[in-house]
């Protein structure tokens, strides 16, 4: 909130998109859990795997989202 009312809108969204990513762990972890239990992975190693890969893929898909919007902002400088 603080970033928004400093007028920071971008920050802001930035903020906004990490922490979507943030709370959507917990959901992908219950779609990988069970996948990677069927999978045939004891549950010992299914559950430390499925945090981890629940964090990695929302996490990247958050700073790829980001990074692609960068680069889409920045227009290329060409002069005939």
């Amino acid at each position: 909130m603080k970033r928004i009312f400093e007028k920071k809108v971008t920050s802001h969204q930035e903020w906004i998109l990490r922490s979507y990513a943030v709370t959507l762990v917990f959901v992908t972890f219950r779609v990988f859990l069970p996948l990677l239990s069927l999978a045939g992975l004891p549950i010992s190693l299914s559950v430390p795997l499925s945090i981890y890969l629940s964090m990695a893929v929302n996490y990247g898909w958050a700073e790829w989202q980001l990074r692609r919007k960068k680069s889409r902002s920045i227009q290329p400088n060409i002069s005939a």
